[in-house]
């Protein structure tokens, strides 16, 4: 009869967040898990109504719950192979302070972004299998039959995945202790403090120096096209963003994210345009995942639109999501768009300015290196088959150890030399990029030889395993000054007194 239905149904409402989370695990997705629990309890409400009796409406649910949830990951497995850039799961948010998981969400704040993003690795028929068992503490008959399998075969393939899972180094987060969540809520709040002040010191200390960082725009928003390694480069980049945050009076506030210490991040108006989880350990950050596709926000809030992508980066072949239709989209990974076929990244806003904060300090590190007389780090900043070339001495060096060698015969000859680097021009292309430096060089050469010159600097740059190197640096004097310089190097007591001035006028080697 209808009315038992609607019993059983509400019923079956006590049932919701177990089922929420068995959704979630599987897809990654809020807004998908919601669905797919709504359509199982349909589900079980048109079973009453047809008159069929259900002994255990929690096993229905949860063999309901699970099939859906491979039908969706069958279907969604295309998606995600042509997804741009990271793909992270949608986060399950907790406001800091608070005491657990949003009513809705039983166990899904225990599952990390790392530890979602692994189970990508495993086949639908193993996700579930190894979802029900690890996670949920299901015994192999209820696995078994949950999924239409025998125990025998759950047995295998669970064995099968808990090794794929245990290879990738990631396990699934146990709700910590109160006095664990406290910590934890006072290293996410010392951290983006030190983020959004600039505290460059403060926030490389509590960055490992192996951190990763990893952002999820889905080619809607502006993130890095892949995961960016190493302590220096992730501080940067975070300089970078909070600055630019800054500005536009954007601000965060505290929360658990899947289990982890994290923030959210709101703009003026006070709407939700990323989120962010702190993976640490040891008291330090790990890796750090922002999500800032605004399709994976709308369950939090209103939605932003500080980290959109322009229309015309969207224009590319990226659809964004249609507004208003009524009906949440499953599944809202998006095809790549035609650059990203052919292999070549898609470049963001986010990831542009990062790119460039890096081959800026590249060429900081040049000047550095050359004043330092530091000369292998002065040779590592080139690929290993860049070229250096002075055509006013002339000179040509190709490979690092030529550069090498160069640099010390060079600086061999000076009995002082300084020089200053004035940002120019950078123009991205994808792995590759050029460039215009300004140069304002004092030197004089140990046979008295002295002088200033301003030059530039016409530079080629490629992305490597280890940051942005030149590929090649070509030295254009534009103007050159020989007359005696007034000023001398500082010398300790007791050392000679500085050479005569010789020939002033300029040698073919410069100075």
């Amino acid at each position: 009869m209808p009315g038992s239905a609607d019993e059983a149904g509400a019923a079956g409402q006590e049932y919701r967040p177990l089922l929420f989370s068995i959704a979630y695990g599987m897809t990654g997705s809020v807004g998908d898990a919601e669905d797919i629990v709504q359509d199982a309890f349909l589900g079980l409400t048109r079973a009453h109504r047809a008159g069929t009796t259900i002994a255990d409406p929690r096993a229905y649910l949860a063999a309901a719950v699970t099939r859906l949830g491979i039908n969706y990951l069958r279907s969604a497995r295309v998606r995600r192979e042509t997804y741009v850039g990271d793909w992270l799961p949608e986060p399950v948010v907790v406001p800091a302070g608070a005491p657990g998981p949003a009513g809705h969400a039983e166990l899904a704040d225990s599952l990390s972004m790392a530890f979602l993003v692994l189970l990508e690795a495993l086949s639908p028929g193993e996700r579930a299998v190894f979802m029900l068992r690890e996670v949920f503490g299901y015994g192999y008959p209820d696995v078994a039959r949950i999924t239409g399998k025998t125990e025998v075969n759950c047995r295998q393939i669970f064995a099968r995945a808990r090794q794929r899972i245990a290879a990738g180094g990631q396990a699934r987060c146990i709700a910590p202790s109160p006095a664990r969540r406290a910590e934890g809520e006072e290293l996410a709040r010392r951290f983006f403090e030190a983020a959004d002040g600039g505290d460059m010191d403060v926030l490389l200390g509590m960055l490992a120096p192996d951190v990763v960082f990893h952002a999820d725009g889905g080619g809607k928003a502006q993130a890095a096209g892949g995961p960016l390694h190493g302590r220096e480069r992730v501080a940067r980049l975070l300089g970078g963003l909070f600055r630019r945050g800054r500005s536009l009076g954007t601000c965060l506030r505290l929360a658990w994210v899947n289990g982890q210490p994290g923030a959210v991040g709101y703009d003026a108006a006070g709407r939700v345009f990323t989120v962010f989880e702190l993976e640490m350990a040891g008291g330090v950050v790990q890796a750090i995942r922002a999500v800032v596709n605004p399709d994976k926000l709308r369950h939090i809030g209103p939605v932003s639109d500080v980290a959109r992508l322009p229309e015309k980066e969207l224009d590319r072949g990226i659809p964004a999501t249609p507004q208003g239709s009524g009906k949440r989209r499953r599944g809202n990974r998006q095809p790549a768009d035609t650059a990203t076929q052919r292999g070549r990244k898609p470049m963001s806003d986010l990831q542009a300015i990062a790119d460039r904060v890096e081959i800026e300090a590249l060429r900081g590190e040049f000047t550095d290196a050359a004043m330092m007389r530091d000369y292998d780090r002065f040779a590592s900043l080139f690929t290993h088959d860049g070229a250096w070339r002075m055509p006013n001495i002339p000179a040509e060096m190709a490979g690092r150890e030529e550069i090498r060698a160069e640099i010390e015969r060079l600086q061999g000859l000076l009995d002082f030399f300084v020089q200053t680097t004035h940002p120019g021009t950078i123009q991205l292309d994808g792995d590759t990029a050029t460039g215009r430096a300004y140069i304002q060089e004092l030197a004089r050469a140990r046979d008295g030889r002295q002088g200033l010159n301003y030059a530039i600097y016409h530079d080629r740059y490629r992305r490597t395993g280890d940051g942005w190197k030149f590929t090649e640096r070509v030295f254009e004097v534009r103007y050159l000054d020989t007359s005696p310089l007034a000023g001398s190097a500082p010398r300790p007591a007791g050392a000679p007194a500085d050479p005569p001035a010789g020939n002033t006028s300029p040698a073919e080697g410069g100075w």
